[in-house]
């Protein structure tokens, strides 16, 4: 089976993967754009300040203006995972309880809700009925800087690190005045962002941990040898 692209009439696309299933109208009503999603796909949202677009599962709402993510609801999974691409997303806990007066949806408990950027994503696990927050597993470049080279020839390790994190629009901790006077040679072709920054943390004989939503550079300056 193929993705299956579902075009709204506000402009959005949707890429439906095999298995999975999508409710929509013909036309949304006014001031509010609702679909319901069982299973799994990416979401490309036409901006529309005037209008949130809401994303129903079973678990778990996700609210934006305009932007692209992933949502995976499959019903025989453990947890739900919304992974966020571009611009900024809202999620929270479902209501479970549907109105029967309107058949729709009560989001009227809404907590606790977590705000979500670029390559980051919120997992919800169905058995404790909790969200945690955290760092996608492949971030990908959400912004072209120039500064940010395939090869560096002795180049600032500042300058690279504030690259990578303006590319990737992720926080990276670091000492800027340990490291201020150290610089880096090194060839970052094919590499994601993780193993980048493990290159550039062998490159100063530091080190790297992702500490909630932000990775953080231990290092001791670059006088160090890269550790074995």
């Amino acid at each position: 089976q193929l993705t299956r692209i579902v075009a709204l009439e506000d402009g959005s696309k949707i890429s439906l993967q095999p298995n999975s299933q999508l409710q929509y109208p013909h036309h949304f009503k006014a001031g509010r754009r609702e679909v319901y999603l069982k299973g799994e796909a990416f979401f490309e949202i036409a901006r529309d300040t005037t209008s949130p677009f809401l994303v129903y599962t079973h678990d778990v709402t996700t609210k934006v203006l305009g932007t692209s993510f992933t949502i995976k609801a499959h019903e025989n999974m453990k947890e739900v995972a919304v992974i966020v691409r571009t611009g900024k997303v809202m999620v929270y806990r479902s209501d479970k309880l549907v109105s029967t007066n309107t058949n729709e949806p009560n989001d009227s408990e809404v907590n606790p809700e977590v705000i979500l950027t670029p390559n980051q994503e919120v997992i919800y696990d169905r058995q404790t009925e909790q969200l945690s927050k955290g760092l996608v597993e492949k971030p990908q470049i959400i912004e072209v800087v120039p500064s940010l080279k395939m090869s560096y020839t002795n180049a600032p390790a500042v300058e690279i690190f504030e690259a990578i994190e303006k590319a990737y629009g992720v926080d990276i901790e670091f000492d800027a005045t340990l490291l201020q006077s150290c610089t880096i040679t090194a060839e970052l072709v094919n590499e994601d962002l993780y193993q980048r920054v493990q290159m550039i943390c062998y490159a100063l004989g530091a080190e790297y941990r992702i500490d909630n939503m932000s990775i953080v550079i231990e290092s001791k300056g670059c006088n160090n040898k890269p550790r074995q």
